[in-house]
């Protein structure tokens, strides 16, 4: 307690019952005040009497009504010839005072949902408006005319409210009252679809590759509709709340497939290999937030079958399966997945727009992915480079990987580069001693991927502005897939006019072909803004993961680890161990449970069940 010393009362024994009181200090609403104790006559009972006296005798001498003060803290005691010596506060209570209040307030779903007045609080003061002593019956009005239905009151809850404002002529604030009934939430709908689309939902890429494929006239998604809740809720008011119903999304046909009358089911109008896409809405709730579907679109593409020996150099936008193995030098671009029954060879490029599955080994070469790289066998002296996930079966060697996520058995004098997490079995330096470096943290990895792409979408500008400067500014906006060749007319005539009459076929041809290129460009300019927009919104994104490198069995040589820029030198160890950056910036190093518990190659989960569900 506080009590100022420039307010401290002059002793006195005039006012009190004997010279065993003295007043030390006092404020408006607090006494400091040291009672002598015969000792050790002195009872409890008898402290209790003594208190009790001093409060009436302060009473009287300070005009506040004894049944206003009460002891408040005991500050301490010391001996003294006469006994104990005993320094107290004595405090006065605050009288409350107002107009009994109730207000009504929303409540949160579990999903998100907010119903209002679902809760009603009451504030209540020992005397109302009017200066009159709280009743229960001036509650039971206010109730009544609130509207609150009587079934949802808690009248215990207000009795012992009411008593003890009563009791210590004070108030009660925020006392909840009443509550209403959510109502039930149904099912969300569901979607089922026939095809792998994770390959750590098979038990080998082989599996996987069969499990991607679908045939014309096959169902391949069926969505299960949303369902609403059972039993309906009530406010506090009683008025009905009906069930709510499940989460929806859009289901919605892609090319290559067709949507059914009901919407529910799509079929495949050709032979190949299904694309999904979603697009996510957040969601908040009182487990905090959370994105859920707001359209799924599923599409089939067609699956282009080669032979690897006829393969020296193609591009296209289907998906491609490739049987044996890739010749040295072989180059393979394509929009869609790429699956490798064989062996990648040296000098090799692959590039995909979406997933890249290799069943053999890797050679060397260069493979980028704009989603994720998946080999079940080892990778030596080559370059492997992913938007998502890098999962590789067998052992890394010589080479190096980036992605956000990379998982390999082994790791063998290689360079790492990750997003967000590393996962290996073991990781070691190669017979010439080449250490092993792995670099972790968002920051540094997507800010590389940004650059990357920003170069790409410069250039890709670069080209398209070139084009638009020879064959003249207005072309970029009023070109469609119908007016070429009307452009490319008009372009020739201004050429003749400027007296360049001799052009050959193979310059027309040219002109043609440029001006062809332009909406692919453009489009692909498109894509990559969008993609780096995501690129830069992830970047950015506070809630995700702290970095974190896993050894499941154990580091067989030095290797250097930097995350966020922090870098240090991890020695051998014997048994599995996880890596990670602590609040203060350090890296810390600690055990794992004995690895030899978990089953399973790494990227390679247990049984996966088809069809699979997914909300």
């Amino acid at each position: 307690m506080n009590i100022t010393e420039e307010k401290r009362a002059p002793a006195t024994t005039s006012e009190t019952t004997n010279d065993s009181v003295e007043i030390l200090a006092q404020t408006d609403d607090l006494w400091k005040v040291k009672i002598q104790f015969p000792y050790p006559e002195a009872t409890d009972q008898d402290v209790i009497d003594r208190i009790r006296q001093v409060k009436e005798d302060i009473a009287r001498q300070y005009e506040v009504p004894s049944e206003l003060l009460e002891f408040r803290e005991l500050l301490g005691k010391t001996r003294t010839d006469q006994g104990i010596a005993a320094t107290v506060i004595l405090g006065k209570i605050t009288v409350g005072q107002g107009k009994p209040e109730i207000r009504l307030h929303p409540q949160e779903t579990p999903r998100g949902e907010l119903i209002q007045d679902m809760i009603a609080e009451l504030d209540i003061y020992y005397l109302d408006e009017r200066k009159q002593v709280i009743t229960s019956r001036r509650i039971e009005w206010e109730l009544k005319k609130h509207n609150i239905s009587p079934g949802l009151v808690d009248m215990q809850a207000i009795t012992k409210a009411l008593e003890k404002t009563i009791r210590r002529k004070s108030f009660v604030k925020k006392l909840v009252i009443a509550r209403g009934r959510l109502p039930s939430i149904g099912q969300d709908a569901e979607l089922e679809y026939t095809f792998y689309t994770d390959p750590k939902s098979a038990e080998s890429l082989e599996e996987y590759r069969i499990g991607r494929k679908v045939r014309a006239r096959d169902v391949i998604c069926q969505k299960s509709p949303p369902k609403r809740g059972k039993e309906s809720g009530c406010d506090v008011r009683g008025i009905k709340i009906p069930p709510i119903g499940g989460l929806d999304f859009d289901l919605v046909a892609g090319e290559g497939t067709k949507l059914s009358i009901d919407e529910n089911r799509l079929t495949a109008l050709r032979d190949g290999v299904p694309v999904m896409t979603r697009t996510t809405r957040q969601i908040y709730t009182l487990a905090g937030t959370r994105r859920v579907p707001q359209k799924i679109t599923v599409g089939v593409k067609t699956l282009v079958e080669l032979n690897a020996e006829d393969i020296i150099s193609i591009a296209i936008d289907e998906s491609i399966e490739v049987t044996g193995n890739l010749k040295e030098g072989t180059r393979i671009e394509t929009s869609g997945e790429l699956f490798l029954g064989g062996n990648v060879e040296k000098d090799s490029s692959l590039n995909a727009k979406d997933n890249v599955y290799i069943e053999g080994l890797v050679k060397g070469g260069e493979i980028n992915s704009d989603s994720s790289v998946f080999t079940s066998k080892s990778v030596r002296n080559a370059t492997v480079a992913a938007g998502d996930d890098v999962t590789v079966g067998g052992t890394v060697e010589n080479s190096k990987l980036s992605a956000c996520n990379v998982s390999a058995h082994e790791i063998i004098g290689s360079q790492v580069q990750a997003g967000q997490k590393v996962q290996i079995t073991k990781v070691g330096n190669n017979s010439m001693g080449r250490r092993t470096t792995i670099r972790i943290g968002r920051e540094d990895f997507y800010t590389r991927k940004i650059e990357a792409d920003k170069e790409v979408i410069n250039n890709l500008k670069e080209n398209l502005e070139r084009i638009n400067t020879l064959f003249g500014k207005d072309v970029l906006e009023n070109i469609g897939g119908g007016n070429q060749q009307q452009i490319l007319v008009g372009f020739i005539k201004e050429l003749h006019r400027r007296g360049h009459s001799d052009l050959g076929e193979s310059t027309i041809r040219s002109f043609k072909q440029l001006l062809s290129s332009i909406n692919p460009l453009q489009d692909v300019i498109g894509e990559k803004s969008e993609q780096l927009n995501n690129l830069e919104k992830k970047a950015s994104d506070e809630n995700s993961r702290k970095p974190v490198i896993v050894v499941r069995e154990k580091i067989l040589d030095p290797i250097e680890v930097s995350i966020k820029d922090k870098i240090v030198t991890i020695q051998p160890t014997k048994s599995a161990s996880a890596l990670s950056l602590t609040k203060d910036g350090k890296i810390k190093s600690h055990d794992l449970p004995n690895p030899k518990k978990r089953r399973g190659q790494p990227g390679v989960s247990s049984v996966g069940e088809k069809p699979q569900k997914k909300k």
